[in-house]
């Protein structure tokens, strides 16, 4: 229950995501010899959750923010070349209210 609440708001923390609980689940279990517990939370993480975490979320995302993956991705990369891990929040804020304005500008002005 516990690690499940975890992966539910690590999910939410872009880069990380959810390999941030199951990557340190498997290094603990190989660390106790517990290696059939190690290759089951390896193939369930690694096969289910960064599966849904890295593709499905994104197409969801998407279709609610209207934003190109691709800029999405160099406002992370930008975010956090000017303002440090911060700048994985503030980058992706800062180009959707970029967009907003445009958006704004075009319907009032134009």
């Amino acid at each position: 229950m516990v690690l499940g609440t975890l992966t539910f708001f690590m999910s939410m923390v872009p880069i990380v995501g959810a390999a941030g609980v199951w990557i340190p689940v498997c290094i603990w279990f190989l660390l106790q010899g517990q290696t059939a517990s190690f290759f089951i939370v390896l193939a369930g993480g690694a096969g289910l959750i960064s599966a849904i975490d890295n593709f499905i979320k994104p197409i969801i995302i998407q279709g609610k923010t209207k934003i190109h993956p691709l800029l999405i991705f160099f406002s992370l990369l930008g975010g956090i070349t000017l303002f440090g891990p911060l700048g994985i929040l503030f980058g992706p804020v800062i180009t959707a209210l970029l967009i907003a304005t445009i958006n704004i500008y075009r319907e009032e002005f134009i």
